[in-house]
């Protein structure tokens, strides 16, 4: 038993342009800019009515990021920053709007979803809005051990690339980080508390996989 820690407008009448918004609920602010030209006098009335249409078809509905979310803001510390996410086939999706203002390091962004039962937890996500949820390991993501983190999809245990691809995809309901190649995994085993702040896992049936996922070895009862 092994111990670890827990174009053009209207007709031609007004050019769009698209500026990625910092804050706010809408991830893109579509705004219509009245082109100037001799003996065409503008039409202020024109130029709302466009931007309305224009901003209410870009943007998401509320009700399309549900979860409540909370990151480290650019210039800031980790807090919550309310409805941001969605959980679909047990795969996170981000609001465009939010990810504008979140601290990437190392091209990866920490980010915690919902609560209990919602289905979030805690996702590594790109700057291009991939993401994927991750063990979570003293109060915190996953580490990244020899380039792989750990992550359980429906229930399954996968360990991803520092680019959130899956690179090795098991039947195993749980496994430990890769050292020297080799990473023990186990199927039927579960967590067991220590005290408060840590837990083991134990039973269940125990190997030894590479890298390839191919079983090296098997590993004793825990």
């Amino acid at each position: 038993m092994r111990h670890i820690g827990t174009n053009d407008c209207n007709g031609g009448r007004y050019r769009c342009s698209d500026t990625f918004q910092t804050a706010g609920k809408f991830p893109y602010d579509y705004r219509p800019v009245q082109e100037r030209s001799a003996g065409r006098a503008g039409r202020p009335g024109i130029v709302i009515a466009v931007f309305a249409v224009t901003l209410l078809a870009a943007s998401p509905p509320a009700a399309a990021f549900p979860l409540d979310c909370a990151y480290v803001a650019r210039g800031g510390e980790l807090e919550p920053h309310g409805p941001c996410a969605r959980i679909e086939d047990d795969v996170p999706h981000i609001d465009p709007a939010h990810l504008a203002r979140m601290t990437f390091e190392g091209g990866l962004a920490e980010i915690r979803i919902g609560g209990a039962g919602t289905g979030g937890g805690i996702a590594y996500v790109r700057r291009d809005g991939r993401a994927v949820s991750v063990f979570i390991l003293d109060n915190g993501p996953d580490y990244f051990r020899e380039g792989l983190v750990r992550g359980l999809r429906h229930g399954k245990l996968i360990y991803y690339d520092r680019a959130l691809r899956p690179v090795i995809v098991t039947g195993y309901d749980w496994g430990y980080p890769f050292d020297h190649g080799r990473a023990e995994v186990c199927t039927g085993c579960k967590e067991q508390r220590l005290d408060d702040e840590h837990s083991t896992m134990g039973g269940g049936r125990w190997a030894v996989i590479d890298r390839k996922g191919r079983v090296r070895a098997s590993a004793r009862r825990r």
